[in-house]
């Protein structure tokens, strides 16, 4: 039994110290990361559903705007970069090398946000940022690593960020609950004729 202990120390010792880098992004950036992902994609499609296309991205919004500003104030406030990990390093990171139709999707969208991090400057790293992440990382990614406390130019960064940000995600998910209600609609109508 204490072999096995012993084993399971050395591995486990062996994947922390091989994947820290790892392991700091799905604690940081990760998490926050995953959570947007949530908040943009099936909550915001569950808003529409249940309050309406107008009123349902109206409160998505005005909730991804107070989430994301609590973020930029603690960011600043904690003086600590827990972001800890260079956005473009991470996002190479993750292109994937696999070849499947959807990877190769994933993968293009990825590539254009690196080409414009890397050779846009900050006007379409700024548009790439608000539309492939949230305006807190927009702001975060523009102030260059600067934990100084927030100036005019963060906020006009911030709530520009916000209203394209916004914008993106509440006709991209607009469009895509119209095309699931439609595909939805096909499948009810198509087994109404079957049983008929």
């Amino acid at each position: 039994m204490s072999r096995l202990f012993s084993w399971l120390r050395e591995v486990s010792a062996s994947i922390a110290t091989r994947f820290k880098k790892s392991i700091l992004f799905l604690s940081t950036l990760g998490a926050w990361i995953l959570i947007g992902w949530f908040y943009d994609n099936p909550l915001w499609l569950l808003a529409i559903n249940s309050f309406g296309p107008v009123d349902g991205n109206i409160i998505m919004s005005f909730g991804a705007l107070l989430i994301n500003l609590c973020a930029l104030i603690f960011y600043v406030w904690s003086k600590k970069d827990w972001l800890t990990v260079d956005v473009l390093a991470l996002i190479k990171g993750n292109i994937a090398k696999e070849k499947g139709f959807f990877q190769k999707i994933w993968n293009t969208g990825l590539n254009i946000l690196v080409w414009c991090l890397e050779n846009g400057g900050n006007t379409l790293s700024f548009f790439a940022l608000s539309i492939f992440g949230d305006s807190f990382l927009t702001t975060v990614y523009l102030r260059h690593g600067d934990l100084s406390p927030l100036e005019k130019k963060d906020f006009v960064i911030f709530f520009s960020s916000t209203v394209v940000s916004c914008l993106y995600w509440s006709l991209r998910n607009l469009g895509i609950f119209e095309v699931g209600r439609y595909l939805i609609n096909i499948i009810i109508n198509l087994s109404t004729l079957l049983t008929i």
